[in-house]
């Protein structure tokens, strides 16, 4: 079962099971109550204290990251990425390096936190690119140029696929 693939009828949010919720030192199952997921570019991840586990977004190089929603206050249902690393030396600074990035590159907000007594990152969710941005020349025109920019910063990224491609949409309706 761990290996299956998601089926997509499956809804991310079912009052029939259970999930994983984690806070700063421990994790433990609960069911929840949360209504509706909540997708925003722009969600205070530094406030959010608890949180549960949607969906395992599986790894890369570099961590384990899965798809969360805050499961407490006023941001219950906000959706994000929260990212633990591989590292074994100073994770929580390979985190931090990571997290500036996110500022730097594309003006959004991350943060490093404590999840589970491990460090994690906090990362807004932004939409992978569909089969159909794939045949859009802006858009692979807007890839590329992408690339070139990180090329010109080091910036270094060690699996890079189409399926680790994402786009969003700036306070100016832009797609980035």
């Amino acid at each position: 079962m761990y290996y299956s693939k998601r089926k997509s009828e499956i809804p991310l949010l079912d009052g029939k099971r259970m999930y994983i919720q984690v806070v700063q030192s421990s994790w433990f199952w609960v069911n929840i109550k949360i209504k509706k997921l909540l997708y925003f570019i722009d969600t205070p991840l530094k406030l959010v204290k608890a949180c549960v586990l949607l969906y395992d977004l599986k790894g890369g190089a570099h961590g384990r990251v899965w798809l969360c929603c805050a499961s407490a206050g006023v941001l219950e249902g906000h959706v994000f990425v929260l990212k633990f690393s591989r590292c074994n030396i100073s994770p929580e600074n390979e985190l931090i390096k990571e997290c500036e990035k996110w500022r730097e590159l594309w003006g959004l907000d991350a943060h490093v936190g404590t999840w589970n007594s491990k460090p994690a990152l906090m990362m807004p969710y932004v939409s992978p690119a569909s089969d159909k941005d794939w045949k859009n020349q802006d858009f692979i025109a807007l890839v590329t140029n992408t690339i070139d920019k990180l090329s010109k910063m080091k910036f270094h990224h060690q699996d890079l696929k189409k399926c680790h491609v994402a786009k969003y949409l700036d306070s100016n309706n832009v797609i980035k």
